[in-house]
């Protein structure tokens, strides 16, 4: 810690100009480092404004469209990006100067939510992976400008944001407790597990047109739609520092992108709406959504 120790003069002492001098010397000569400063006391009020930090670029919305992109797609790491109204949502800092010791700090909070669709009706099924991250479009070059509406451009990926979301449950849709073909009639090896009338392959088999809802179906997806109460509803944080090195970038676009992995998605044959005696044919994964998402940016200068 640096210090001060004043030149003293004493009752009676005879007043030299060099005394005071010297006073006057070691005031101007102090070097105030991190000892001499509580970092308490560095608030916004003491800092003057564009010195250290930017004033924070930000979006945010409350609903996202529907990313149903899936991870066995092509180019699916940069398929999904988060948009509200068709409008890739992202945070711009432009003429970012890495030699000048420049660097940018992003901050994304939101909730991750999709509706329970029954994803392990059968007994072979697994609930999907949602991986989320955030990505960036850069382009070298104070000045130069690079689009953040096209998705291709987010090629560089946000090392450490990556986030995986899962449940080990999901609700049944009324079904058979076991897959079936309904064109087979064969059982394990052939492609088929059973004819669908045969109730040890479908233990949810009653009869043709049922007994116990006035000759309807009992298993009519229509019927059955809602009630089921596994949904997925996460929260994704991350803060997240670029470092751009001695590089001069002249845009940095950052969005969160989604996607995801269905391990196994051959289900049983047959269309989302088959319904009836059968049971549900297969399910249908509807996409998640992003909601009440916050993204800021903020240019930190040395």
């Amino acid at each position: 810690m640096s210090r001060i120790k004043p030149t003293e003069v004493k009752d009676g002492d005879s007043l030299e100009s060099s005394a005071v001098n010297q006073a006057q010397s070691d005031i101007r000569g102090l070097e105030i480092n991190r000892a001499n400063v509580r970092q308490e006391g560095l608030t916004a009020d003491v800092i003057e404004s564009g010195t250290v930090f930017d004033s924070p670029e930000t979006v945010g919305f409350n609903t996202s469209g529907t990313i149903s992109t899936r991870r066995t797609e092509v180019g699916h790491s940069t398929g999904g990006p988060v948009l509200n109204g068709g409008v890739i949502q992202n945070v711009t800092v432009e003429d970012l100067d890495g030699a000048d010791g420049e660097k940018i700090i992003v901050r994304v909070s939101c909730r991750i939510k999709m509706n329970d669709y029954g994803a392990r009706t059968f007994n072979d099924m697994l609930c999907p992976i949602i991986d989320m991250r955030l990505r960036r479009a850069q382009v070298v070059g104070l000045g130069s400008t690079v689009s953040g509406a096209v998705a291709t451009n987010y090629t560089n990926e946000c090392s450490g944001t990556r986030q995986l979301f899962e449940l080990a449950w999901s609700g049944k849709i009324p079904s058979s407790a076991v897959s079936y073909g309904i064109h087979g009639s064969m059982f394990a090896g052939t492609g088929g597990m059973g004819d669908h009338t045969d109730k040890a392959a479908n233990s949810a088999y009653v009869g043709t047109g049922g007994t116990s809802d006035d000759n309807k179906n009992e298993f009519a997806l229509s019927r059955n739609a809602r009630g089921r109460t596994f949904d997925y509803d996460f929260v994704y944080q991350t803060s997240w520092l670029f470092d751009p090195g001695s590089t001069k970038y002249g845009q940095v676009h950052f969005a969160l992108f989604g996607f995801a992995d269905l391990r196994n998605t051959l289900a049983p044959i047959g269309g989302e709406d088959v319904g009836g005696e059968d049971g549900a044919g297969q399910v249908s994964y509807p996409g998640f959504n992003v909601r009440y998402m916050h993204m800021s940016a903020i240019r930190v200068r040395r």
